[in-house]
């Protein structure tokens, strides 16, 4: 059971030490723990052996090298991806709050106001159609009286 260091556990956590901490803590950290956990002690012998593996993992400069790097990476993906995440919302109230001002501006008019608007439009409508209904009964009379009178061709 030999772990990398793009397992999911976390070798620092399994010591109990915050991330990125040194060989001196690592070493510190593994002998509290393995007192702790140790079969002889009737610790649990899989947490001992885990324990094993994360202080070796972590004592081996090289591996401790790129595993800090990769940790250090993925931390500054998280800054990065949470500070966007604050951006969006302010943008996202900002918007909001755009929207609630502009609403807030237009003042509220009152519903027999809008009702009165509504009927004078109306009225309006009902008066366009009687002109134009008015229109083409003219028209039609009109051209009753010329065709009866023989004028066609200056109505054309």
């Amino acid at each position: 059971m030999n772990r990398s260091a793009t397992t999911t556990t976390c070798w620092y956590e399994i010591l109990g030490l915050p991330q990125l901490a040194d060989t001196d803590a690592v070493k510190k950290a593994f002998r509290q723990m393995s007192l702790k956990h140790h079969p002889d002690k009737g610790g649990d012998v899989d947490k001992f052996h885990e324990l094993q593996q994360a202080s070796q993992f972590l004592l081996d400069p090289v591996q401790k090298k790129e595993y800090d790097a990769k940790i250090s990476q993925v931390t500054m993906q998280d800054i990065q991806r949470k500070q966007r995440e604050e951006r969006m919302g302010a943008e996202r109230k900002r918007m909001a709050d755009e929207l609630l001002r502009r609403e807030n501006v237009e003042p509220k008019r009152p519903k027999h106001v809008i009702n009165d608007l509504k009927a004078k439009a109306r009225r309006h409508v009902e008066e366009m159609q009687a002109k134009r209904a008015q229109v083409a009964q003219d028209r039609a009379n009109f051209l009753g009286k010329n065709l009866k009178s023989g004028k066609t061709s200056s109505l054309l």
